[in-house]
């Protein structure tokens, strides 16, 4: 399976669609476990993922890095409709590795999320999986954000990873149950639900200038185990005004785990005000 991408994909094609409801009682079990102010139950049916797996079954999957462009919450109780492809497909190390593009709108047509999702088909060897050149602050340097000007640290506080019992559980359940797909075995499979506590914490310093507009990446340096505790934190890089004084911040993330290893790094994009997408 190495040489190949799994049920015979190529770039371009289509990999399905997913429609799905999110209701306040997703909205609550989402917020319960990732945390608040969380608002996007999108992340945790991790609609790339599941198009992939509704596409090629049981096939084990590496999550390396996952991108979210936000523009707006969803409506609760309105219908979601996904759609997405295979953008990329190339080899690394031997191994497959996939890059996969999908959309979310409601049953109106308002598109609420975008998303893109790279996963190495199998599990390669121990070790980094992505890194980066940005130097990134460690948890314990972070203070408050401050004016949000360039070099500001702020922390993202801490999340403790379900265990095998029933909050893991839970976390799986939600996510079947928006995607209405049993996602493959992954090898990073809590990808969603760190995305989604990042999500919620960085909204919860820049709430809809972040829900609408707002951008974040993640990458994942290697897997977590169920039980860590991770902390997080973020310094703005980057404090652009335009000539209608928009202010483009531009953030670096570092999430590191109990024994102080780094586990995911990230940017965020946040335009203050933001533009209401509509």
């Amino acid at each position: 399976m190495a040489g190949a991408a799994p049920g015979g994909l190529q770039v371009g094609d289509q990999l399905g669609h997913l429609e799905y409801v999110i209701d306040a009682a997703a909205l609550s079990a989402y917020r319960r476990l990732v945390g608040e102010p969380a608002r996007y139950p999108n992340l945790a049916a991790d609609d790339c993922r599941a198009l992939l797996s509704h596409r090629c079954g049981s096939a084990p999957l590496t999550t390396v890095w996952q991108r979210f462009h936000f523009l707006r919450p969803p409506v609760l109780g309105r219908r979601v409709q996904v759609g997405g492809w295979l953008r990329e497909l190339r080899a690394r190390s031997g191994w497959p590795w996939l890059r996969v593009a999908a959309f979310a709108v409601d049953e109106i047509g308002t598109e609420i999320l975008r998303s893109e999702a790279a996963f190495i088909v199998g599990r390669p060897d121990a070790g980094p999986l992505s890194g980066g050149s940005v130097r990134l602050p460690a948890a314990s340097d972070a203070g408050s954000l401050a004016d949000g000007l360039v070099g500001d640290c702020f922390a993202l506080g801490r999340l403790a990873l379900p265990d095998d019992g029933a909050g893991l559980a839970d976390y799986r359940r939600l996510g079947r149950s928006l995607a209405g797909v049993a996602a493959a075995d992954d090898a990073n499979g809590l990808a969603g639900m760190i995305a989604g506590w990042l999500e919620g914490r960085i909204s919860g310093h820049f709430g809809d200038d972040f829900w609408w507009g707002g951008q974040l990446s993640a990458a994942y340096r290697g897997a977590v185990a169920p039980g860590d505790v991770l902390s997080g934190a973020a310094v703005v890089i980057g404090c652009d005004a335009d000539a209608c004084g928009v202010l483009t911040r531009r953030i670096v993330i570092s999430v590191s785990n109990q024994s102080h290893a780094r586990v995911a790094t990230g940017e965020a994009v946040v335009k203050v005000p933001s533009p209401r997408l509509l």
